[in-house]
């Protein structure tokens, strides 16, 4: 991962839930056979063990999620840029080197559903139908060595 300017390590997570929780989209960028893809996605989060993990989902007909099974390096790139819509050219950065695993249990499923719900919407946890969570891929994202630019 190349170097930010004024990189900072925030040892102190709440920093960093506080981006987290402002933003919505996480860039999760990886290579695989000499190709370099960058896949935005929604997220949900949650801080365990001094740990961010992030819950992101899509359709399981995506192609590229396929090549993450190989990958033993992926990043990912969480930005705050609202204040740029408001004059402000501060920019509040999270980057990270991360592990990926892919959710097959129905509760693993459903615990990720419910923390991208919690982050995404004002909506009520909700019960989901087998057809709902079979059709979906989440992905459970284990960031290591973050850096976050202030």
């Amino acid at each position: 991962m190349g170097t930010l300017n004024k990189e900072e390590f925030v040892m102190n997570l709440n920093n960093i839930k506080n981006i987290v929780s402002k933003c919505h989209i996480v860039n999760l960028s990886f290579q695989n056979k000499n190709k370099s893809f960058i896949i935005p996605l929604n997220y949900g989060y949650e801080i365990y063990d001094n740990n961010l993990i992030l819950y992101c989902y899509c359709n399981n007909k995506v192609k590229n999620l396929d090549f993450l099974i190989d990958c033993s390096s992926i990043n990912i790139e969480i930005v705050n840029d609202n204040s740029i819509y408001k004059q402000n050219l501060e920019v509040q950065k999270i980057q990270s080197n991360a592990k990926v695993e892919f959710i097959y249990d129905i509760y693993d499923k459903v615990r990720g559903l419910n923390k991208i719900i919690d982050h995404s919407t004002t909506y009520e946890k909700n019960e989901f139908k087998n057809k709902v969570i079979n059709s979906i891929i989440i992905l459970k994202i284990t960031c290591n060595d973050l850096i976050v630019n202030l």
